[in-house]
């Protein structure tokens, strides 16, 4: 079944939605993580969103492989 090339953009702006959302949570709870550990370095605020682009886009080749 082809897909309806007026649905296409639809699905680039749900997943940019979806980016924006998750890694503004990411970066918040990476900034609450620093706080409540004392951390002087932000480790967390770095390494949360950097976990999230990894594992997104991981699953994005893999849904997009088939």
């Amino acid at each position: 079944m082809k897909k309806n090339k007026k649905n296409i953009p639809l699905a680039y702006i749900g997943l940019t939605t979806q980016w924006l959302i998750g890694i503004g949570l990411s970066l918040y709870v990476g900034h609450l993580a620093d706080d409540y550990f004392g951390l002087h370095t932000p480790v967390a605020i770095w390494l949360l969103p950097l976990l999230f682009i990894t594992v997104s886009l991981y699953k994005l080749i893999r849904q997009t492989g088939k």
